[in-house]
């Protein structure tokens, strides 16, 4: 269904009405439990997590 979904989301978030980058967080390597505990809690839905010394 990527076909069918992908094509949605992208129109969605064209009318500001799908904030996709809401969705996302990054955190420091170090902050690996935050991470988990937030995405158990839904505060997140995709962390992301940044090794040491890697700028976003």
């Amino acid at each position: 269904m990527p076909g069918l979904l992908i094509p949605r989301l992208t129109r969605l978030w064209q009318a500001g009405r799908f904030p996709f980058d809401q969705l996302i967080r990054t955190y420091p390597l170090a902050d690996i439990n935050q991470a988990e505990r937030d995405c158990d809690a839904g505060r997140v839905v995709k962390p992301v997590l940044i090794p040491a010394g890697k700028g976003r």
